[in-house]
């Protein structure tokens, strides 16, 4: 009806799935939508949404790649649905803008997010090729982007640091090692500008460095080194794992061929997430080792020893290295907002507890893969040597020898990154008690639901009213929070896109998508977080999707069955590198499979099996 001039509605029931977008990411009627895919639930693993600083901090270093590649400050002048990439504060999401992408290269795309999560698949495709879905982009805008990237971006810079260098094992160290150097002399001159802006803002000195300002720069320093040296090294790898499938069949590859080419990816060294894990091992280790009377028996009992300083020195060197070396990670750990393992020691003392239980060692589990991987490339050399000839078993074993020499380093720019952040996390806490004792803030962890731009305008404006800001930020943000589901794709007009579900003609098969090969049989356990109940040795983990923090659990786990996911999620990155059967990508898992279910679990086809219903008992 209308009333005064104004159109309303009665729906006969509340909306109640019905997820807001901000105004920015909405197309205007008549233009072409944009279709926006969710990285951070795909790729990261992190199912409920980012802290509104912890995703306007992502933004900082899309900033950087963006004038990297584009040329283009994408934090000043801001994201909007015209950007290929954007971290959304107010919705705590990192988004792929898939329409604007595929314009670029419409397959490239697509072959990027059957990587990143393969149920969708199917329905971008169908959407993309469809004159009539709005969804497609103008050919100039392909041709402008395209420029953009060409004119700014050092293309030919960014391959020649490592194009023609070295892709062995030594190689790969001292790469590593010099990231780490030059991550370490950011976090030092990051520690300095936050001291000079609280020293600022104590004397009432409005002039000086804004915190922006300071994150700006660290980030594209970052990015700089990230797009001159790792980024080259991470796309020569793509070239090689692209010629290994031609020579393997490409899309005609025979099922056990695509199998064993799985196995070529797993167990790699210099992974730093299963280096975490493995130190984990160490430490479970020396505590089975010890005497029955004296071992503890849970980590609360371990943390008392440890503060007792009750512990072998063996035992305390492995502490302190752990902690210095992997401190700055934690569970959900792409969130500056999220609490690090440093700060949060009992959760790292239950994994290592897990552990001791289980007596499962991720070393043993490591040697394994990696005597599996061997074996898959003699046998996939003499299939290679056997249609193509010498040449291209030649062409074979060097792509081998540069996955193996460099393959590991897919995880060290997300490792340091974490540590770049760590301090950015560090340095706001002690922001916030300093506002805290002022009467600004309630809590500490209350500076997390504002944005750096807030942040800054309080330090110039001790009138700010930050608790009245931090309750109008909130209101999209919890709505997103209270969400049943955050969706993985959605439109520029916030209608959510899901998956067509794969459907089997027997009631007990779950299709999915095969993401690490091999078969086992074994009961389930279907899991929300890494600690909300014990994963016994030789049980299925099932998850939704996991990130850096379930890594642990692995080490238990006989299979991994994800939801959410393809070949570059978390979870599966972690079930190649300990070669352990993987399927992903069958949608409401979680809900179809119960506790104690025996199922058989075959990563290799990318299907699940229920033999038994659970146990009641």
């Amino acid at each position: 009806w209308f009333g005064d001039g104004q159109l309303s509605i009665l729906h006969a029931r509340p909306v109640t799935t019905h997820v807001a977008l901000p105004p920015r990411m909405i197309t205007p009627p008549g233009e072409a939508k944009s279709l926006y895919g969710d990285v951070t639930t795909a790729v990261q693993g992190l199912l409920k949404p980012m802290s509104p600083i912890g995703t306007d901090v992502l933004n900082y270093l899309i900033s950087g790649l963006g004038s990297r590649l584009l040329g283009k400050d994408t934090v000043i002048n801001g994201f909007d649905h015209h950007s290929p990439l954007l971290a959304c504060e107010e919705t705590g999401r990192l988004y792929m803008n898939v329409s604007v992408l595929a314009s670029v290269n419409n397959m490239a795309i697509l072959e990027g997010l059957l990587m990143m999560d393969s149920t969708y698949m199917p329905i971008v495709l169908d959407l993309l090729r469809s004159p009539d879905s709005g969804y497609t982009v103008a050919p100039s805008n392909r041709l402008a982007l395209i420029r953009k990237v060409l004119w700014n971006a050092p293309i030919f810079r960014m391959f020649g640091s490592f194009a023609m260098s070295r892709f062995d094992s030594e190689s790969r160290v001292a790469l590593q090692n010099s990231f780490h150097n030059a991550v370490t002399s950011l976090m030092t001159r990051l520690n300095s500008d936050f001291d000079d802006i609280i020293s600022h803002y104590k004397s009432n000195d409005l002039k000086g460095l804004s915190i922006q300002q300071a994150l700006i720069r660290a980030c594209q320093s970052a990015c700089d080194f990230m797009a001159s040296h790792i980024f080259p090294c991470l796309a020569k790898l793509r070239g090689a794992l692209a010629e290994i499938d031609t020579l393997l069949g490409g899309k005609d590859m025979p099922t056990d061929v695509a199998a064993l080419n799985l196995k070529l990816s797993q167990a790699l060294p210099g992974n730093v997430t299963i280096d975490m894990s493995v130190e984990l091992s160490r430490l479970a280790a020396m505590i089975r080792s010890m005497a029955e009377s004296s071992r503890p028996k849970t980590a609360e009992e371990l943390e008392s020893l440890i503060q007792q300083k009750k512990v072998s020195l063996p035992f305390e060197a492995c502490w302190h290295r752990f902690l210095e070396t992997h401190g700055h990670r934690g569970t959900e750990e792409l969130d500056t907002a999220t609490p690090r393992f440093s700060e949060a020691q009992l959760d790292v003392l239950n994994m290592v507890m897990q552990r001791v239980t289980s007596g499962a060692s991720d070393e043993d589990l490591t040697l394994r893969a990696e005597k599996e991987r061997e074996e898959a490339f003699h046998k996939l050399s003499s299939i290679v040597r056997a249609s193509g000839g010498e040449q291209a078993y030649k062409r074979f074993r060097a792509c081998y020898e540069k996955l193996v020499g460099m393959g590991g380093i897919r995880e060290t720019h997300k490792f340091e990154t974490i540590r770049m952040l760590s301090v950015v996390r560090a340095n706001l806490q002690k922001l916030a008690g300093i506002l805290m004792q002022q009467g600004r803030l309630d809590d500490p962890s209350d500076i997390f639901k504002l944005f750096i731009s807030d942040i800054d305008a309080a330090l110039k404006d001790r009138q700010l009213n930050l608790k009245a800001l931090i309750k109008h930020r909130g209101l999209l943000h919890s709505q997103w929070s209270a969400a049943s589901e955050v969706p993985t794709l959605i439109d520029s007009r916030c209608k959510i896109i899901r998956p067509k579900p794969k459907i089997s003609n027997d009631p007990n098969e779950l299709l999915g998508y095969p993401i690490s090969a091999g078969k086992i049989t074994a009961r389930v356990k279907i899991l929300h977080t890494p600690t909300e109940k014990p994963l016994l040795p030789g049980e299925i983990l099932v998850a939704r999707a996991t990130n850096p923090g379930w890594t642990p659990l692995f080490v238990n786990a006989s299979g991994i069955i994800l939801e959410v996911g393809g070949m570059l999620q978390h979870g599966a990155l972690v079930a190649r590198e300990y070669g352990k059967p993987c399927v992903a990508g069958i949608e409401g898992v979680v809900e179809k499979l119960k506790d104690g279910m025996l199922v058989e679990l075959d990563g290799s086809a990318g299907i699940v099996r229920i033999v038994e219903p659970a146990n009641i008992n």
